[in-house]
């Protein structure tokens, strides 16, 4: 009498630990899978300007910063641009007018023209197919040496740029650069997810693209 209960008690067990086993390899999968997903959208590499030119050097130092948030001054943003970086070009010599501390000479700065594909124009008004904006640097001894904070490029690298406009005077009439430096650059993959100092693990691009708009 007593068999086909113990029989069936068996079985039931039998089959609670197969779907134990079943539920707990789900649960590993999925959590291996989110992983993955989750460390291919957080990979950010810095870019390195350095490549495209052997005088280019990038100091070390420690900056600060009274914001590193955009949308602080976003009023200052002409332009939010989304495309491909194109070229690094030479840097364009520019004296100051002011002495080097460290070399006791006019200070001469160079301006290097990054030129980029305007795939997409989340703020200002623009219908040129590419734009040239500068990054700025201190010339010494043939060396132009980036604030170790600055907006650094690649060719090739995909982007999003937040850009103001600068009155240089002799330069040519004014120029555009990167508000806020690196906090006003992105990196963007191919999941449009951007990354930049701020967003090492990555936020979507969407809300960066609105992060100047009134």
């Amino acid at each position: 009498m007593n068999n086909p209960i113990k029989i069936g008690i068996g079985i039931s067990i039998f089959i609670s630990i197969i779907i134990l086993i079943i539920v707990t390899n789900e649960g590993e999968i999925f959590s291996e899978t989110v992983s993955k997903i989750e460390t291919k959208n957080s990979v950010y590499v810095p870019s390195d300007i350095t490549k495209g030119n052997p005088n280019f050097v990038v100091e070390n130092a420690e900056i600060f910063w009274a914001t590193a948030n955009i949308e602080d001054v976003k009023d200052d943003v002409v332009f939010t641009l989304q495309g491909t970086v194109l070229s690094i070009d030479d840097p364009i010599d520019w004296t100051t007018g002011t002495v080097s501390a460290v070399t006791n000479e006019l200070q001469t700065m160079g301006f290097v023209p990054i030129t980029m594909s305007v795939d997409k124009v989340h703020k200002g008004n623009l219908t040129e197919e590419t734009f040239t904006f500068y990054v700025s640097s201190h010339k010494y001894n043939d060396h132009y040496n980036f604030s170790p904070d600055g907006p650094n490029f690649e060719i090739g690298e995909k982007v999003l740029v937040h850009l103001a406009h600068s009155n240089l005077g002799s330069f040519p009439d004014g120029h555009y650069y990167v508000k806020l430096s690196q906090f006003g650059k992105y990196q963007i993959n191919e999941n449009n997810i951007a990354f930049n100092i701020h967003h090492p693990n990555g936020v979507p691009l969407d809300s960066v693209a609105r992060e100047t708009l009134p």
